[in-house]
């Protein structure tokens, strides 16, 4: 190849890295319908030409975007290390350090593709088809992986409930390091390494109970408790609009156009589109709450466990109406990020209401037993909950899974309990337990 061609070349390669990099750093700051071919050209430095030249629209790029992110988080991602040990526990913990680097890093198109997943569009946009596609295949060879290590003669069902309770993690803690950046990360991946074995030896040897999943909302279900009055049919329209669209992407003209109300009104009730969401996710979680069983205190094991499969449960069967507090909130959440939105501080607000709640739940039940004043213990069973039924959320509106939301939902209760009893077993006293691995608690 003459010099001249091979420079050519070369040059071209290096822009079409550039416009993926910057289309992925828009996309990742202003949602899908934020990005725009020319801000893409206004973020290179490039002329609209050499854009269109590489990529014929902005469905096209992000989609090509999207595989480059995940390329280049599988070259960087670590391989299997030879040294690890031949049993499901160090086999189980390799996996959740991999986790653990993974948040650190927290790849784009991870963010990118949950923010797609989430969008309640009937258009049709490849780079979410693509991430999609990427997590049929996750999933797969997930449930392949726990097949394989699990006892010959296990539960069929069981390897699927793993999957799904491993990857609801995964999504659930990126999910929070976009938005609780105190926690700490290794703290609950290696819980959860700890804990996965002894779960998963138990359900293999448990049938479960395979079903098909509930059909995929369209959209969100409104505020239904609500009287139609002018208000409320902004807060809806508000809440369709932003399912849609991102936040980025509703704007004041498109909530008014679908109300069918004039802007005089949106700001006779609403500073901005701001405030209208924020309130959109307080009513929505009022409705929700309202639904759903009390966090009764428990001072048993036996009270504990079945308050946390009554109230999980259900938790996890709402999930199929995707309340706009949670669809519309982990979408602005992800999509405004370092932002400081009046709507982004409400669901915060709301996400650290709850996890005070659980954890003043955890500590009033474990109040009698060896682990009373261990705050990182109940800190961290606080954030998993949150975390995996988080993740659960997340996959109600992306997958197919066959499998009975109470089967994950007792799954999490069996990992949650498994936790407790490891960190209660390393802090009874006794000549047993002073022996025992100092490497750190259950709660990390």
């Amino acid at each position: 190849m003459p010099p001249r061609t091979a420079r050519r070349h070369r040059q071209g390669e290096e822009s079409r890295a550039l416009i993926l990099d910057a289309a992925l750093e828009i996309a990742a700051e202003r949602g899908y319908s934020g990005t725009t071919m020319s801000l893409v050209t206004e973020r290179t430095g490039l002329p609209s030409s050499s854009i269109y030249w590489h990529f014929r629209n902005k469905d096209h790029l992000l989609a090509e975007a999207l595989d480059h992110s995940w390329s280049r988080w599988l070259e960087a991602e670590p391989r299997t290390d030879p040294d690890v040990g031949d049993d499901l526990e160090s086999r189980v913990a390799q996996r959740m350090e991999r986790l653990r680097t993974t948040i650190a890093t927290a790849p784009e198109f991870w963010r990118l593709g949950l923010m797609l997943g989430l969008l309640r569009t009937t258009d049709e946009i490849a780079a979410r088809d693509r991430f999609l596609a990427l997590r049929r295949a996750t999933i797969e060879s997930t449930e392949r992986w726990w097949a394989d290590e699990l006892p010959v003669g296990a539960d069929g069902g069981a390897p699927r409930v793993l999957a799904r309770l491993q990857l609801a993690a995964a999504d659930g803690l990126l999910l929070a390091s976009e938005t609780d950046r105190v926690w700490s990360y290794p703290r609950l991946t290696h819980a959860l390494g700890r804990a996965l074995p002894p779960v998963a030896l138990r359900l293999a040897g448990s049938p479960t109970r395979p079903t098909a999943s509930a059909a995929r909302p369209g959209r969100p279900v409104p505020l239904s408790a609500l009287p139609e009055d002018s208000r409320t049919r902004l807060l809806r329209a508000a809440a369709e609009v932003s399912a849609e669209r991102g936040y980025v992407g509703t704007s004041i003209s498109r909530i008014c156009e679908r109300s069918g109300l004039p802007p005089s009104s949106l700001y006779w009730f609403f500073a901005d589109k701001g405030a209208l969401l924020a309130e959109v996710l307080e009513r929505s979680f009022d409705e929700w709450l309202d639904r759903q069983p009390t966090w009764t205190l428990a001072t048993t094991p036996e009270q504990r466990v079945a308050t946390l499969k009554v109230v999980l449960r259900s938790t996890i069967g709402s999930f199929h109406e995707a309340p706009d507090f949670l669809l519309v909130g982990h979408l602005i959440a992800l999509e405004t990020r370092d932002e400081g939105t009046t709507a982004r501080a409400r669901f915060l607000a709301i996400r650290r209401q709850a996890e005070k709640t659980l954890t003043a739940w955890f500590a009033g039940t474990l109040a009698r037993g060896p682990a009373a004043a261990d705050r990182d213990l109940h800190r961290t069973l606080a954030r998993l909950t949150m975390a995996v039924t988080d993740g659960l959320f997340l996959g109600e509106q992306m997958d197919e899974w066959e499998t009975d939301p109470d089967d994950v939902a007792d799954a999490l209760v069996a990992l949650l309990e498994e936790i407790v009893g490891q960190r209660e077993s390393e802090l009874a006293p006794g000549p047993s337990a002073r022996r025992r691995d100092r490497r750190g608690s259950a709660s990390g």
